[in-house]
């Protein structure tokens, strides 16, 4: 099998599970990415109504979404933000950390 290494911000990374952390990591250190991705997880969501819940400037807003769609954890579809199996992921592997199940 051939291994082919993903550059992200600059550093090396030689597999999927490795690119899966850092961008989780990513994730973990933003904690408004992490609101805005628990309240999509809930269900679909025009970014409207995400700004009445979260309280963010809309800038902010629009922003940190882009980053997620970015990462693959969110998708648009029209303008109503969804959650995608790996944003579903990453979020649920979060939550185990937090609460130290995962050792």
């Amino acid at each position: 099998m051939r291994r082919t290494a993903k550059k992200c911000e600059g550093k090396k990374i030689n597999n999927a599970f490795e690119f899966l952390i850092m961008k989780e990591g990513w994730l973990a250190s933003n904690p408004n990415k992490v609101r805005l991705l628990e309240l999509i997880l809930k269900g679909a969501i025009e970014r409207e109504e995400i700004a009445k819940k979260v309280r963010l400037p809309r800038p902010t807003i629009d922003s940190l979404m882009n980053e997620l769609i970015s990462d693959g954890f969110v998708k648009l579809n029209g303008n109503v933000y969804e959650i995608t199996e790996e944003g579903e992921k990453a979020l649920k592997s979060l939550k185990e950390d937090v609460g130290g199940k995962r050792k």
